[in-house]
């Protein structure tokens, strides 16, 4: 072990690139690498059973956050316009009710910071719009109070004229400072250091449906400060900003909040905030559905289907099988790709999928007799669904079942090239087969959820660090198989290869069925190279397509580069087009990572190697009958 770590600190450097949120550089994060190599040892050595631990460690599995297994759980949807509607305490500082718009704003950047300490993953608010509406609306009254009393005649004479004049100047305060309080939220979340390593905090907003003029002011405040960047004009990297796109309220012209969704685009094409949510997809239709960043997705409740909302619950871990060995496995004597025993593919994968149900429900029972004192925010605040009745000394097991237990996939493409020869961006058959794959697990997970009465869900997975260390093993125990393991990662859950030539039209309705049948959470990306700012139709026309194919939660890349010599902010070549100085190592370049955004710098091997390998998707005429849609299973 001692060696293990030595080796970690001075010798090898991509093995310090593990998260592309930790600048493993610095003291913070060299301290939390160390603190999680001892954190996975301890989990492998003494937590987890024999079985569980060897497929974890052979890969045939891959469980994520693995130093955390017996101490937290991943993320939570706070339900702000409750917790600020009281008193309610951090520490032991006591905590009134925000009484303008500023003071709201820092109180929603605090409470995320306060809550990261307790769960290692997403801190997310599914409806930002609504909860900033109540600060702007204290805010206006005071304004136009104070306005009054300057002009105490107006209360007595009536004139009309002059009392809109004070109502407008009122409105005009309130803007100001909302777009203040938002410029103060965004630059908080990219400079509060709440996660272990010296992380930012991993905060997520939606916004987009509050139709009232104070909710649009506060969507709009927001988006026209993530395009005017940071202190220096630099792309912000959080919050994680999601933008809930809905007919009737801004999806089409006349809808009262399409103007947000034009300005959402636009932002969206200058700085790849806001990511796009589809609630009229047939799966989300009808339901209240929220997001986090890297995906995950909350909604049905078989523990207590009264509590199918999303604000107070979370994924509590999710662990991702390895698909592309269990393809391997079943090819003929193991060498050659494309003539797999399909049946006993199914055979290993439902052995490995009652292992990880297994080892999902064992990482439960680990928790599941934490005390409330072990969370004395969000569980001693009443934040998580359910926890409002509980004293101190309870245990949490029975109101954490609200959250959900996922199992996720990697590399499908991988696991069809080496079944058949060809991945579904190429074959009407590979999709059929990779529908019937991610179908099996979903029915598999929908049985287990129904005997057990617990949240189990299919994820398709991020696979930041799995998607190298699984690759890799397999190389390792398998060699290079053609177009299988002759690379250095596996490509992303169900997504079609990324150096595969192919529309973003079809790629959109190649992904989409699957988004049906992930319902713990999912992502489809489209990949651009130029400027898409220069092009707004083109990029709407995107968007478009991904909520009419069905697609329940899209984002469009585009390579995001930033001068700080000049403060230039776009595509940067070999020299900046705004100094034209030769582009050097200060030149920041910021990339979508398995949902948010990163510096490459920071980026491990493998997904440096897929960076390398990402093609543009043309945005040329979709082609016809490439798509076979099937419904979610009942």
């Amino acid at each position: 072990m001692i060696e293990k770590l030595y080796n970690l600190i001075f010798e090898d450097s991509d093995a310090r690139r593990e998260n592309a949120n930790v600048n493993a550089d610095t003291q913070n994060g060299v301290l939390f690498l160390l603190g999680t190599e001892a954190g996975k040892a301890l989990t492998l050595q003494k937590l987890l059973p024999d079985d569980m631990a060897d497929a974890h460690t052979s890969g045939d599995i891959h469980i994520h956050d693995l130093p955390f297994y017996g101490m937290s759980f991943n993320c939570i949807q706070h339900d702000l316009r409750k917790l600020f509607s009281n008193i309610f305490k951090i520490d032991t500082c006591s905590i009134r009710q925000p009484q303008s718009v500023e003071s709201m704003g820092a109180l929603l950047a605090i409470v995320l910071q306060t809550a990261q300490g307790e769960s290692f993953g997403g801190q997310g608010v599914p409806d930002y719009d609504f909860v900033m509406a109540e600060g702007i609306r204290k805010t206006f009254r005071r304004e136009f109070e104070a306005e009054l009393n300057r002009l105490p005649h107006l209360l007595s004479s009536g004139i009309q004229e002059q009392r809109n004049q004070v109502w407008d100047k009122a409105w005009r305060n309130t803007e100001r400072r909302t777009f203040q309080a938002a410029e103060a939220l965004v630059h908080n979340l990219n400079s509060l250091r709440a996660r272990a390593g010296g992380q930012l905090t991993f905060s997520n907003l939606n916004y987009g449906l509050d139709t009232s003029d104070e909710g649009r002011m506060a969507t709009r405040c927001l988006l026209e400060t993530t395009m005017a960047g940071l202190g220096d004009g630099a792309a912000p990297i959080f919050p994680v900003q999601m933008f809930l796109v809905k007919e009737g309220v801004n999806y089409n012209p006349g809808d009262p909040n399409y103007d947000l969704f034009r300005l959402a685009m636009e932002c969206s094409a200058k700085r790849m905030w806001p990511n796009f949510i589809f609630l009229d997809a047939p799966f989300n239709k009808d339901k209240e559905v929220r997001m986090f960043g890297c995906r995950t997705r909350v909604v049905a409740n078989v523990f207590d289907t009264t509590k199918e909302v999303a604000p107070g619950r979370g994924n509590l871990f999710f662990t991702t099988i390895n698909l592309p060995r269990l393809a391997i496995k079943a090819i003929s004597e193991g060498k050659t790709s494309g003539h797999g025993d399909i049946p006993l593919f199914f055979d290993l994968l439902d052995n490995v999928m009652d292992l990880g149900i297994r080892q999902l429900h064992h990482r439960f029972n680990v928790l599941a007799h934490k005390k409330v004192r072990n969370f004395p925010f969000l569980f001693g605040e009443g934040i998580w669904c359910g926890s409002e009745t509980l004293d101190p000394d309870d245990e949490i097991g029975d109101v954490w079942k609200h959250g959900t237990l996922s199992l996720g996939f990697i590399g499908l493409a991988e696991t069809l090239t080496a079944l058949i020869g060809k991945h579904h961006g190429e074959s009407n058959e590979a999709q059929e087969l990779g529908l019937e794959i991610v179908g099996h697990m979903r029915k598999r997970l929908d049985l287990e959820a129904c005997r057990r009465q617990m949240n189990f869900t299919l994820l398709a997975s991020p696979a930041e660090s799995c998607c190298q260390r699984l690759c890799q093993l397999d190389q390792a125990r398998y060699g290079e198989i053609p177009r299988v393991t002759d690379k250095e990662y596996y490509t992303n859950s169900f997504h079609v290869p990324v150096d595969f030539s192919i529309s973003a039209f079809d790629k959109i309705a190649l992904e989409a069925p699957y988004h049906a049948l992930t319902n713990a959470g999912h992502i489809t990306y489209v990949e651009l190279d130029g400027d898409p700012s220069k092009n707004l139709e083109a990029f709407e026309s995107i968007v478009r397509a991904m909520h009419d194919a069905g697609i329940g939660y899209g984002a469009i890349n585009h390579p995001l580069d930033f001068d700080p010599v000049c403060g230039f902010s776009g595509i940067i070549d070999n020299e900046c087009p705004g100094c034209g100085r030769e582009a050097d190592k200060k030149i920041q370049r910021i990339r979508r990572l398995t949902g948010y955004l990163a510096p490459v710098n920071r980026w491990n091997a493998g997904k440096l190697a897929e960076l390398k390998d990402r093609r543009p998707h043309a945005c040329g005429r979709q082609a016809k009958g490439k798509n076979k849609k099937v419904p979610p299973p009942s």
